[in-house]
């Protein structure tokens, strides 16, 4: 049992044994609400998690945004009832209060960038003044409570998309000085790549 939740402490961050278990025991519930205080510790804005492979799917919203990107492989994302397959490349956005489950069957490897959600407006207010899909769609969300449940990217793999995972995840995994300032850096850079992609 301990293996176990050695192994569900990694999928979910900064969360303990013990607030897993009170996640774990609301399971249950229609959706579980996961706020920006279990993941996010003070100063920082943005979180990159490597998904759980293997896992079961856990239908859960939160306060604040998730960018997925499929790194290798793909995954079965459910966003409110409708199931979506995501392929190596692809880039979906799902914003707050959506209720979506994840499930990763295989060896695939999809990374999920967590941002606040006032560290989402701050970085993306220049995509906000442009005429596009994605600046209707962060409009939506930011100034309207009518909005699209999620916006999907089919991309090719894109170097310099692959290339800003990377970083991010070696300066997660190494926690490294200025980490919120790079995190938040990297974060507008992925952006602009996504966006160009």
């Amino acid at each position: 049992m301990m293996e176990h939740e050695n192994i569900m402490g990694t999928f979910f961050g900064n969360l303990t044994i013990d607030t897993y278990s009170d996640i774990k025991n609301t399971a249950a519930q229609p959706s579980v609400e996961l706020s920006e205080h279990f993941y996010f510790r003070s100063g920082e804005d943005v979180m990159l998690v490597k998904h759980q492979r293997y896992s079961p799917p856990m239908e859960h919203h939160h306060t604040f945004f998730e960018i997925m990107y499929v790194y290798e492989g793909r995954c079965l994302n459910n966003i409110d009832n409708k199931k979506l397959i995501l392929e190596k490349g692809d880039v979906c956005i799902i914003p707050p209060k959506v209720v979506h489950s994840i499930s990763v069957a295989d060896d695939s490897i999809v990374i999920n960038l967590l941002v606040r959600t006032s560290t989402f407006e701050r970085s993306f207010t220049s995509i906000l003044l442009a005429s596009d899909i994605l600046a209707t769609f962060f409009g939506e969300i930011v100034y309207s409570n009518k909005y699209r449940k999620y916006l999907l990217f089919h991309t090719d793999p894109d170097d310099l998309l692959i290339q800003t995972i990377q970083f991010m995840y070696l300066a997660g995994d190494e926690k490294a000085n200025y980490y919120s300032q790079m995190m938040n850096g990297y974060l507008g850079v992925y952006g602009g790549a996504f966006a160009a992609a």
